[in-house]
């Protein structure tokens, strides 16, 4: 008889430890996904300003040449 309520109690303490493991898992996947979402939002905030600067140099690109071929031209104009 001792030896049943000593098992049940026993039982029992490893079904709370079991749900507080359960707890902690759910916690852990639910800050898992948040950081998933974090990292491929923040991904797509590089792709995003990665491109802004590839557009901005291409645009700084053109403005050289254009500035290159306007003072050749200007240069041309004094001989």
């Amino acid at each position: 008889m001792f030896f049943n309520k000593k098992l049940k109690m026993k039982i029992e303490e490893l079904e709370q430890e079991n749900n507080q493991l359960r707890q902690i898992i759910h916690d852990l996947n639910t800050r898992i996904t948040g950081l998933e979402k974090s990292y491929l939002g923040s991904q797509a905030e590089i792709a995003r300003l990665t491109n802004i600067i590839n557009e901005l140099s291409n645009a700084n690109r053109i403005l050289n040449s254009e500035s290159k071929a306007k003072r050749y031209s200007d240069d041309e104009r004094l001989y």
